[in-house]
């Protein structure tokens, strides 16, 4: 088992990080997925967006989360390390596990 580490190019926001400064977490209906939740009540950082990134820890903890048009998987030589493309800018993620999904699947 080793952490996780996220390194991301100037110009990529984590709308986690925001996210959880503004919201009470004990008074969540947790039947509504995280991820929709998020979106929903913290609209203005998705718009204009496509695609939305869930990054989670190994044991499945949300570490953060990115919003971009045009979202890559790019290659790289190291090991449990993931290089994602966001709108042109780069993304690491390491010993994480990571979601893309289609903006407009979550939205209500």
């Amino acid at each position: 088992v080793g952490s996780s580490m996220i390194m991301a190019e100037k110009g990529i926001e984590d709308i986690f990080e925001e996210y959880v400064k503004n919201i009470d977490f004990h008074n969540q209906d947790i039947t509504v997925p995280f991820l929709n939740k998020m979106i929903n009540d913290f609209k203005e950082p998705f718009v204009g967006h496509n695609k939305v990134i869930l990054i989670r820890s190994q044991n499945g903890t949300p570490l953060a989360t990115y919003a971009g048009d045009k979202v890559y998987v790019d290659t790289t030589d190291v090991t449990k390390m993931t290089k994602l493309l966001v709108d042109g800018k780069t993304l690491i993620i390491y010993r994480c596990d990571y979601s893309i999904y289609d903006l407009d699947l979550l939205l209500d």
